[in-house]
């Protein structure tokens, strides 16, 4: 263990016994900035500037941040930015740069694309627009056609549609994934059961 590790161990231990000690978060900033773990320093920094709004607490914030994201694509940054939106509660915010992400991927951004969707259908979901929650989750799943959350969503969206069939579909896949998904289980049998009441075959 290096010395920077140790640091961010005492660091950890001391928060875990007074959560709200400056120091603490600061040191820990310090040793996780040092260690290269460049978003966790910033978030360790955040924490210390929210308890005491010191002005070297802020440059070492946005020191951490833009260490952080100097090598982000434009995509992943508008992903942050929508992430950050997200979190403060502006849904419509937090989608508009999303889907900006989105315009601005990079061919070999698979993976960015997905979750970029993926973020898109959650938006959608807060703002009660099923159809667009089931044609992002659609985008998601050509790429990957087992995450959970896009099929989820998507279960959720199609029975809010009537769907009900489709909806059966997307809980069961998920239960292949993760036979423990409560939420999975419950929409499966609630969606046996709309079926079983129209008549047909489950």
């Amino acid at each position: 263990m290096n010395e920077w590790e140790k640091c961010l161990r005492d660091a950890e231990r001391s928060i875990a016994k007074k959560s709200d000690w400056v120091k603490g978060w600061f040191r820990k900033g310090q040793a996780l900035f040092e260690l290269h773990r460049y978003q966790e320093a910033y978030e360790a920094y955040k924490m210390a500037y929210s308890f005491d709004a010191k002005d070297d607490f802020k440059e070492k914030m946005l020191e951490s941040e833009k260490m952080w994201k100097k090598d982000m694509s434009a995509a992943q940054l508008l992903k942050e930015e929508g992430n950050a939106f997200f979190k403060l509660g502006k849904i419509p915010e937090a989608l508009a740069k999303y889907e900006a992400g989105i315009k601005a991927l990079k061919p070999d951004e698979t993976p960015l694309k997905a979750q970029l969707y993926n973020n898109v259908a959650h938006c959608n979901v807060q703002l009660y627009d099923p159809k667009k929650v089931i044609a992002a989750c659609d985008e998601v799943l050509a790429i990957e056609p087992f995450n959970t959350k896009a099929l989820l969503r998507r279960a959720v969206a199609y029975e809010s549609t009537e769907k009900i069939r489709a909806a059966l579909n997307d809980f069961e896949k998920v239960i292949l994934v993760d036979p423990k998904s409560e939420l999975a289980q419950k929409g499966a049998s609630r969606t046996r059961a709309q079926l079983r009441q129209q008549g047909k075959d489950v």
